[in-house]
C-alpha cells in the first residue's frame, strides 16, 4: 500500500507542477514586457 500512496502523491505532484508551469507560461506570453527574466538577464544566472 505504501508504494501505491507514493505513486498517487507523485502523480498529483506532477499534475500540480504542470498546472503551475502552464499558468506561468500563459502569463509570460500575455505580458512579455512584465516578465523580468526575459527582459533583463539576472546577474545570478550569468555568474
Amino acid at each position: 500500500m505504501a508504494l501505491l500512496n507514493y505513486t498517487m502523491a507523485g502523480v498529483l505532484g506532477a499534475m500540480v507542477a504542470l498546472i503551475i508551469f502552464d499558468a506561468q507560461l500563459n502569463v509570460s506570453q500575455k505580458t512579455p514586457a512584465m516578465h523580468p527574466v526575459e527582459a533583463t538577464p539576472s546577474p545570478a544566472k550569468t555568474a
